[in-house]
């Protein structure tokens, strides 16, 4: 955590150094870097992009995607039957699993001068979650992930600032917490299900954005 906090601290600081105009309506994109203490997702990252119309002169509406991934491994078990499981057996199994957010944030956006603009707010969120786990002989391993969509909310504070006075680019960063309900839940307790319960996760994005 504390390490996040030093990055949030150096997204700001690579900010306040520039300079220039800014723009309420924008298009961005984004690299994005989260940790959680879910056991399949400790640090996924990935990449984003989004839109941000204003609503008033304070207030922006923005909408969101970002794709993030994370791989892991380590001992598990196959099966050549499950529920009820049979034929089974312990292997070295690696979980893929990737994550696309689609998300709606209410921006209260304070422009401090004509170049930095800050924003607190935050929103509802739909994640799409894709995650296959293998052992090493090939068999799909004794694991149940969500097939369809699982809400959550965020909180987040933007940052933006332009570095070409000219041009109407704006290196943009953001700190968010997001908060995801997984509903995979399997009674069946022998098999693994770790997408069951509310996960938060930390993120942190830097990117570029056209202003118009």
């Amino acid at each position: 955590m504390r390490r996040q906090f030093q990055a949030a601290a150096l997204v700001g600081a690579l900010l306040l150094v520039s300079y220039g105009p800014l723009s309420s309506q924008e298009l961005g994109t984004h690299l994005v870097q989260t940790s959680s203490d879910h056991v399949e997702l400790a640090s996924p990252g990935g990449f984003g992009g989004y839109a941000t119309v204003p609503l008033s002169d304070w207030l922006n509406i923005r909408l969101a995607y970002d794709r993030i991934s994370n791989d892991s491994n380590g001992p598990g078990e196959v099966c050549a039957h499950y529920a009820p499981n049979w034929g089974c057996r312990s292997e070295e199994v690696e979980t893929s699993t990737s994550l696309g957010n689609l998300s709606l944030a209410l921006l209260p956006t304070l422009r401090l001068n004509d170049w930095f603009k800050v924003g607190v707010g935050g929103g509802i969120g739909l994640t799409q979650i894709h995650s296959e786990s293998l052992g090493v002989s090939g068999r799909q391993a004794n694991f149940e992930a969500p097939k369809t969509g699982q809400f959550g909310y965020s909180a987040m504070v933007s940052l933006g600032v332009n570095p070409l006075p000219n041009l109407p680019l704006s290196l943009v960063g953001s700190a968010a917490t997001h908060w995801v309900g997984f509903k995979s839940c399997i009674s069946y307790e022998e098999i693994y299900d770790p997408f069951c319960g509310t996960t938060l996760f930390r993120e942190l994005t830097v990117g570029l954005a056209f202003g118009f």
